[in-house]
């Protein structure tokens, strides 16, 4: 069997879904086939819920209703549609009640919550299951809160595996092609649970190591695992093949592409996992494996970053050679709920470098300041320091570790394009290396580290001129005619970012047309003011930029 995931991007419209449908009737094997909701709808059902909190939740049912019914009739063949019509109004009748039951009594507890939130992922997938009824007479809805059991953390449930591995395999073994709604679940007493934010990657890798599938598809709107975010690596590009590890790492740093959670079911089983995107299907997308046979040659597979992380230090001479300050640091973070996610420390111990996320400041400075008030009082350690507005930004590959220089490496091409390290973190294992930077070099620094490891990716050159005479015109003649040459040749993109003479100026980050870049001067520049042209030149924060005096202005020079 083969366990298969649809995101919501990936049923968000009937479009979409018969994309789907086309995909899924390419098999001749028993299928396992778990859907999210359809796209942006579990945002909705979460307005829907604090809505009906206050009473007015009926514009926005609505809303949702008639995406659904609209779904089933453009989908299915007239003659069938009044039987599934019916089927869905009776979910969506639920929900109303539901949400009027709540609106009377003004509370909205996270069990309610749940409930309200799990009608996303029961309609998407019922709707493609009776899409699909036209495929195949062996065809089943079933309703994962039957099969998948937690605990009664209604937003965030704990799997009980060793029932829920019951249920599955009693359910599924003999079926042809099961739909499954992912995300939901329910405790032993029937009542609706959730799997948490991403939680439908989730449901598909506890199906995969139930059954012990021969394999676990996640489908999206991405060709699979990318060398870096997209949307700030123009050069990004799809990771033929990972580990688990390097898998699980990349996901917990900002690949949204994959849940982390998801990674450990199919792992335990050595389930091979593959990434695959649902609008280019012959496209092959990103394997994970155990072990990676012949894909990557590069030491690091992939760049990654997060956002909005605070750094705080705790130090003092007090904690020199002293036990248990670091037990302290962490168990009262850990007391107040707050989860870090990067520490570095110096041998010396005299500090204590913790990454947490913004939104934990308070609570955390609060904690630890709390816990020490005995040491503060005696001048035995610091108050606690906190820096705001940073981001992690992380090199992962498996192979770092039998590498030199990669840290070496790293910290040279930061450091060449101005960009400042605050903090390092870094295993014994060396699959991950995290660097703390400011928030405002992020993206720079991403890119900056992702020209320096993937060859492939090139380098651009962002080059700011002053001086467009006799030779700033030859010159740009030049960069015109040597273009191709070094793009090809040196892989080697130059962009001009910046122009400017005596009159005017015209500055783009996204690069000026070398092949008429006089005229868009002359068309669309501002008058020129050099010290603002340096101050945007220095607002574009590119990397690898270059400034260029062509001009025997003093004023100019002046700028230096």
């Amino acid at each position: 069997m083969i366990v298969i995931k649809f995101g919501g991007s990936s049923v968000a419209t009937p479009e979409n879904i018969l994309k789907v449908k086309d995909i899924i009737s390419r098999y001749d094997e028993p299928l396992a086939v778990v859907v999210s909701a359809f796209g942006g709808c579990t945002a909705q059902l979460q307005e829907l819920a604090a809505r009906a909190l206050d009473g007015d939740y009926k514009k926005t049912f609505i809303q949702f209703s008639d995406r659904h019914i609209h779904a089933i009739k453009s989908l299915i063949p007239r003659s069938r549609q009044k039987e599934v019509l019916n089927a869905v109004k009776e979910y969506l009748s639920e929900l109303e009640d539901f949400c009027s039951g709540i609106s009377l009594i003004k509370e909205l507890s996270d069990r309610s919550k749940a409930k309200v939130l799990s009608f996303g992922e029961l309609l998407s997938a019922f709707i493609l299951s009776e899409v699909l009824g036209e495929l195949s007479a062996d065809i089943s809805f079933i309703d994962s809160r039957k099969l998948i059991v937690t605990d009664d953390s209604y937003l965030f449930g704990k799997v009980d595996f060793e029932e829920t591995n019951r249920q599955i395999k009693r359910s599924l073994k003999k079926q042809n092609i099961s739909v499954l709604p992912g995300f939901i679940a329910s405790t032993k007493d029937g009542k609706t649970t959730t799997l948490g934010f991403g939680g439908s990657d989730y449901t598909a890798a506890i199906l995969a190591s139930a059954l012990n599938a021969r394999r676990l598809e996640i489908w999206s709107d991405v060709d699979g695992m990318l060398t870096g975010n997209p949307k700030m690596i123009k050069e990004a590009a799809t990771i033929p093949e990972l580990s688990y590890n390097e898998a699980l790492e990349l996901s917990h740093f900002g690949a949204k592409v994959l849940f982390p959670m998801a990674i450990q079911p199919v792992l335990n089983k050595e389930i091979p996992l593959l990434l695959k995107n649902t609008f280019r299907p012959d496209e092959t997308g990103t394997r994970i494996f155990k072990k990676i046979t012949n894909g990557n040659k590069n030491y690091v597979v992939g760049i990654s970053g997060l956002s909005n992380i605070t750094l705080l230090t705790v130090s003092g001479v007090g904690m020199m050679g002293i036990s248990g300050y670091s037990e302290k640091v962490f168990g009262s973070l850990s007391q107040a709920g707050v989860n870090v996610v990067l520490i570095s420390q110096s041998c010396s111990e005299y500090t204590i470098c913790i990454g947490i996320t913004t939104a934990d400041r308070k609570r955390a400075v609060a904690a630890i300041n709390k816990k020490f008030e005995y040491e503060y009082s005696r001048g035995l350690i610091n108050m606690v320091q906190y820096e705001d507005n940073l981001s992690i930004v992380a090199l992962v590959g498996d192979k770092m570790k039998y590498q030199p220089g990669i840290s070496g490496k790293a910290f040279s091409a930061l450091g060449e394009n101005g960009v400042n390290v605050k903090a390092i973190a870094q295993g014994s294992s060396e699959r991950n290396i995290s660097i703390v930077v400011d928030a405002v070099n992020e993206k720079k620094a991403i890119n900056v580290l992702h020209e320096g490891f993937f060859a492939e990716a090139g380098k651009t050159i962002h080059l700011f001129v002053i001086g467009t005479g006799n030779v700033g015109k030859e010159f740009l003649e030049i960069l015109q005619r040597q273009y191709s040459f070094m793009k090809n040749n040196e892989n080697m993109k130059f962009k001009l970012t910046g122009i400017a003479n005596s009159r005017k100026m015209l500055l783009d980050s996204n690069g000026i047309n070398l092949d008429d870049c006089n005229s868009s001067l002359n068309y669309d520049g501002q008058k020129t003011d050099l010290i603002r042209f340096v101050k945007i030149m220095k607002a574009f924060n590119l990397r690898n930029s270059i400034f260029i005096d062509i001009t025997a202005s003093p004023d100019v020079a002046g700028l230096y």
